[in-house]
């Protein structure tokens, strides 16, 4: 499983990414449509993710690997 240490940040960044969409987006309607679109964004395979997001950011490697890297990376 994913370790307990990860699974706090990623909803520390929820939280922060769900703020950061209601300041930002005034109009609750508009707001909620992207929400809906979450599930949608779920059905993705990893392999499809990794390919459009990392690839050309980091080359060709696992999300596995980048993701406690990008996590623990200071700004």
């Amino acid at each position: 499983g994913v370790p307990d240490f990860l699974t706090r940040k990623l909803q520390d960044y929820q939280i922060k990414v769900l703020r950061s969409l209601r300041a930002t987006v005034q109009d609750e309607d508009r707001l909620a449509t992207l929400l809906l679109q979450l599930p949608v964004l779920r059905t993705f395979s990893g392999p499809f993710l990794e390919d459009v997001f990392f690839v050309g950011f980091v080359g060709d490697v696992s999300i596995d690997d980048v993701i406690p890297y990008l996590l623990n990376a200071e700004r």
